[in-house]
């Protein structure tokens, strides 16, 4: 999965061009990746380890620029029974 994670990064890293910073750093047990740019939105990679489980998040211009450093719901909570 890391390999997974690390080649997802890279593609969102070239898509946004060289004109983005790039903060790579653990998130609790997991991994992210943090995309800024001034007036842009923050784009944010976590890699979920224990649920093998990559998530990406775009915040709007003007939210934090650390992410969501609260824990992501668990995918069960986004289906109906």
């Amino acid at each position: 999965m890391n390999d997974l994670y690390t080649r997802l990064v890279s593609a969102i890293e070239r898509s946004l061009g060289p004109e983005w910073h790039k903060r790579s750093e653990p998130r609790q047990a997991d991994q992210q990746t943090v995309f800024l740019r001034d007036e842009k939105p923050t784009v944010q990679v976590i890699w979920d380890q224990k649920a093998a489980v990559v998530t990406v998040v775009v915040l709007p211009d003007g939210a934090s620029q650390k992410g969501i450093e609260t824990a992501l719901p668990s995918l069960s909570t986004f289906f109906h029974p």
